[in-house]
């Protein structure tokens, strides 16, 4: 099937002031903004429920089987289109605010990191002085990766989706319980198949997904985004001026060089729009849907998407950070050197004469 950008027109939502620069204060605002919009989105649809049942006595159940919900069953569909598209502004926001953070810190270094790194190979001074320290950062890769295990949940979830629309798989259930006349709890069949269904297909707890839960945790967002940058980022490990010699290209690279950077969040970018995108396709085509399991279900993967973005656009500006801040000791160390520090032949190296060749 030819592939829709469902998101072409959807801009970065001005929810994050100028004068915020801290990618984590940042991130609270985005949090915010989605709860705001889900809490908004789950209010109007509970009203439409509780007012349907007053009038009817019926649970909401919609379906294109009853002509007389096709015009409310495409209203919730759109409704919770314009969730997702208002998510994806809140997303696009997270990551416009982390990658100029980044993109300044890069623009700091001017100085040829080249030459700073054939002179740190004279060091002769004491190697094992500690230079700063870093995060392991070990489960980055797992976060921002469109084959990673959190991706995967998000993926699991969007699939998903099609069983918390509704607790029935056919038309034929859906009248036998909603249908014209027939009232919720109109006999023990109806409830307990219901009540059953409900629990077989939404875990016991309508709305909630087992595997969204190790994304949205038990407390508040902020509490579960610290949750999942302590887990990527690991512990924290010195690093001796003999270790940043070793790896000295390495921090330059993620600490100086905003397109490895940018490369690295593009990736996962890229693969959140089409995870949205994928979303709103399985809402539109949809053909019945149980509307407050479903709301609820999707404001939680709604906010897993978020709680990801906010934890993803944290840890790449820490790593960036603390990088930075070892390629600037290197720096020091040979801007700053003091007499015996380094080799009488460590001149600031010019390079082989056949260099530029090699580098084709």
């Amino acid at each position: 099937m030819e592939y829709v950008n469902e998101l072409a027109d959807v801009r970065p939502a001005n929810i994050i002031p100028d004068f915020v620069t801290s990618v984590n204060e940042a991130s609270q605002y985005v949090d915010e903004a989605t709860d705001r919009y889900i809490s908004k989105v789950l209010h109007s649809v509970s009203l439409a429920e509780s007012k349907y049942y007053q009038q009817t006595g019926t649970k909401l159940i919609l379906s294109e089987a009853d002509e007389s919900k096709k015009g409310a069953l495409q209203k919730i569909k759109d409704v919770i289109v314009n969730l997702f598209k208002k998510v994806w502004g809140f997303i696009q926001a997270a990551w416009e605010k982390v990658l100029t953070a980044i993109k300044k810190v890069c623009a700091q270094f001017t100085m040829s990191d080249q030459d700073v790194a054939n002179k740190l190979k004279y060091f002769k001074g004491d190697k094992n002085r500690t230079a700063g320290s870093v995060h392991e950062f070990g489960g980055l890769d797992d976060l921002t990766s469109k084959t990673g295990s959190y991706a995967n949940i998000i993926n699991k979830g969007i699939v998903n989706m099609n069983k918390y629309a509704s607790v029935y798989k056919s038309a034929s259930d859906i009248n036998s319980y909603s249908g014209s006349g027939d009232r919720l709890g109109k006999t023990d069949y109806d409830k307990s198949a219901y009540t059953k269904a409900s629990v077989n297909l939404l875990g016991g707890n309508p709305g909630k997904d087992p595997d969204l839960e190790k994304i949205l945790g038990t407390e508040n967002k902020q509490a579960a985004v610290n949750a999942i940058v302590e887990k990527v980022e690991g512990k924290i490990k010195n690093v001796s001026i003999g270790d940043l010699i070793r790896s000295f290209d390495v921090y330059v690279q993620f600490g100086t060089n905003y397109s490895v950077v940018s490369k690295n969040a593009k990736g996962m970018y890229d693969d959140q729009k089409r995870q949205i995108n994928a979303a709103i396709k399985t809402v539109k085509s949809l053909r019945n849907i149980d509307p407050k399991p479903f709301t609820k279900y999707t404001g939680r993967l709604s906010t897993a998407m978020t709680i990801l973005t906010n934890a993803a656009t944290r840890a790449l500006a820490d790593k960036n950070r603390e990088y930075a801040k070892l390629v600037a000791t290197g720096r020091r160390l040979v801007l700053k050197a003091k007499k015996g520090d380094f080799a009488e032949s460590a001149e600031m190296y010019t390079g082989d004469p056949l260099d530029s060749l090699f580098a084709e």
